[in-house]
């Protein structure tokens, strides 16, 4: 069971880092739209790689050091620190310059399709649970449906095109993630040995390093990914000069 356990915690850290690597990525693709000179690229990636340093670098060590697994305290500090990467994640996703220039250089389609990455997390939370980690209520097996938003990002990743689907199925394919992933973090939240607690079964696993990720970077991640999307159907509805036509007249 511990040689099973450790090597789910690999599968883990190894995701974590593969969806910092595509983040990386994805700053350095979306200048391709404006062809962007390479040292302006290389300065976006730069900063983007600093910011990933410290986004996952800072939970880590609080959790590495014990420090926000004490629920004495009201708020408690884990609370704390997710309201607080909660609040980050709305800023860079909505009125920050590196949000906008994901959300102008990169396609619907790739914006939904990385969703597929939660077909993973859904399957490690699964093997976590088997292993006595987490508790049943924020696996597939309970109250997550999680998995539904990765089902649909891989077969838009795969099946579909961009010029095969309306920005309306876009923006409802959205919506449905957002949801999924709201429950889930509420679910997750009203495990917590707080007293607000609904559900048995403590979630304080999350607090520990390197589980601190799930909540302050795999979850923030993929709410991140909704934003941008409606952010870029703002934006090209803004843009639409047929659109300003018909508000001039």
């Amino acid at each position: 069971m511990e040689t099973n356990l450790n090597w789910t915690v690999i599968q883990f850290v190894s995701l974590v880092f593969l969806m910092a690597g595509l983040t990386l990525l994805a700053t350095r693709l979306a200048g391709r739209v404006d062809n962007e000179p390479a040292s302006t690229t290389r300065r976006w990636t730069i900063g983007a790689m600093v910011m990933l340093v410290l986004w996952l670098g800072i939970p880590f060590v609080l959790a590495k050091q014990d420090l926000l697994n004490d629920f004495s305290k009201t708020p408690p500090p884990f609370l704390k620190v997710m309201f607080a990467w909660a609040f980050l994640t709305v800023i860079l996703s909505t009125v920050s310059p590196w949000g906008k220039r994901i959300a102008k250089g990169l396609s619907f389609r790739a914006l939904f399709g990385f969703q597929a990455f939660r077909i993973l997390v859904e399957a490690l939370l699964f093997l976590f649970h088997k292993a006595g980690i987490a508790p049943i209520q924020i696996t597939v097996e309970g109250r997550n449906f999680d998995v539904v938003t990765g089902v649909l990002g891989l077969v838009v990743l795969i099946f579909i095109s961009g010029q095969q689907t309306s920005k309306i199925t876009y923006a409802i394919l959205n919506l449905i993630g957002l949801g999924l992933v709201l429950n889930v973090l509420t679910v997750g939240m009203l495990s917590l040995p707080t007293s607000f607690q609904v559900f048995t079964g403590d979630n304080t696993w999350i607090t520990r390093a390197p589980f601190i990720w799930l909540p302050t970077f795999i979850v923030p991640l993929a709410v991140s990914g909704h934003i941008l999307s409606f952010r870029k159907l703002l934006m090209e509805r803004e843009a639409n000069p047929l659109r300003k036509l018909a508000e001039a007249q």
